[in-house]
């Protein structure tokens, strides 16, 4: 059983929603050439032609070209990562001439006459920048954060750390899981669970050190070790070379099946929306049959939607990423609209059951962080 989003969410999958992006993305452009053209114009100079606006939008198209084309051909990666600071820095910059072009109509009507659009323009320009830069800084930064969950009457205490979507690939490398390795290692975990996406994509080895990565991840100290269920955007579970970078990780891969490591029952589920291996989530009851129902029960499912079927089932403690907290303002907003505040990010409660979405420790599509962190969440269960 999955939970599927509510309607918001159902419509920003739907073709309706599709066409309306291209035309906001058309508007967008559209709206900034002209404040481009009004701005050398109040400045004395002559507007730029149509071909500005041409290039503005060619250059948008051809980086959704490319980032959409399963080919790993040379240069790629840097094509990527230009065009993934252009559209994170255009996306703030447009954003900003709007708030700055509204404000200057504002106070053009207290004080006309005042060269408040001209301003407007380069103090959007401004913040913009320094939104994009502190967004590129905040990337790469790792932040801790610690739950605590009351799974029993006991006394007794097992550390849990949990990442989700690495994504290493066009943006994430060796280097920041070094810093994700260092911040789980800190909390002194008793588990470590990665729920999904530790891969940015099946071809996403081409675009970084998998040697180098899998050293790093192999540094992770954890008494009971580390287990990982897939997410929608890792390589098919079956993929041999994904299963080589596990082993050589130490980490062990719960394909829709469980293990009971002292105290603990972990049950790992294939992602509910995988395109690899869409039609392999067995139902949670089936995967759970044969386990004592007497020690605390984690399920480990990258997509928040299918926490429903895990409270359901008795689960004390459901684990998540996927949804990234948005990533970025205000990307946050439509994110928290389509899955719900409880399904978003964070520690909520459905019935008995605990459940925790996590923002993810890596970045995805877009090389910033903006209003979200990288987040290595420690959990304290106690039973």
């Amino acid at each position: 059983m999955v939970v599927q989003t509510n309607r918001f969410g159902k419509f920003i999958r739907s073709k309706c929603f599709a066409v309306l992006f291209f035309v906001g993305l058309f508007f967008a452009n559209w709206f900034t050439y002209r404040e481009i053209c009004s701005a050398f114009y109040d400045t004395g100079r002559h507007a730029p032609g149509l071909w500005l606006l041409f290039l503005m939008l060619s250059i948008l198209i051809f980086y959704e070209v490319v980032r959409n084309t399963t080919s790993t051909f040379p240069g790629k990666k840097w094509m990527l990562r230009l065009g993934g600071l252009y559209v994170s820095f255009f996306l703030y910059w447009f954003l900003s001439l709007l708030l700055f072009h509204l404000l200057a109509l504002i106070i053009d009507r207290i004080a006309p006459y005042g060269p408040w659009e001209i301003l407007g323009f380069y103090l959007a320009f401004l913040f913009a920048l320094v939104l994009f830069l502190y967004g590129l800084i905040h990337s790469r930064t790792v932040v801790p954060v610690h739950y605590t969950v009351q799974a029993g009457k006991g006394d007794h205490t097992c550390r849990i750390v949990l990442l989700s979507d690495v994504h290493p690939g066009i943006y994430n490398g060796a280097k920041h899981i070094g810093k994700v390795v260092d911040a789980v290692n800190a909390a002194q975990p008793d588990l470590v669970v990665i729920a999904g996406d530790l891969f940015d994509g099946p071809h996403a080895q081409a675009y970084f050190d998998s040697k180098a990565a899998a050293a790093q991840l192999g540094r992770i100290q954890s008494r009971n070790g580390v287990v990982f269920a897939a997410g929608n955007h890792d390589p098919a579970t079956t993929d041999p070379d994904f299963r080589s970078f596990l082993r050589a990780c130490n980490i062990s891969m719960l394909n829709d099946c469980g293990m009971i490591l002292d105290p603990l029952i972990v049950l790992g589920r294939n992602d509910a929306l995988s395109v690899c291996e869409p039609d392999r989530r067995r139902p949670l009851s089936l995967i759970a049959s044969g386990y004592p129902h007497y020690r605390p029960l984690i399920v480990v499912d990258h997509n928040p939607l299918g926490i429903d079927e895990a409270a359901a089932y008795g689960a004390d403690l459901v684990l998540c990423g996927h949804t990234h907290r948005g990533q970025m303002f205000p990307v946050t907003l439509f994110t928290q609209w389509a899955y719900g505040t409880k399904r978003f990010w964070g520690q909520h409660r459905f019935g008995q059951t605990y459940a925790i979405v996590s923002a993810g420790c890596g970045v995805f599509q877009l090389p910033i962080r903006l209003g979200t962190d990288n987040e290595v969440v420690s959990i304290d269960l106690v039973y």
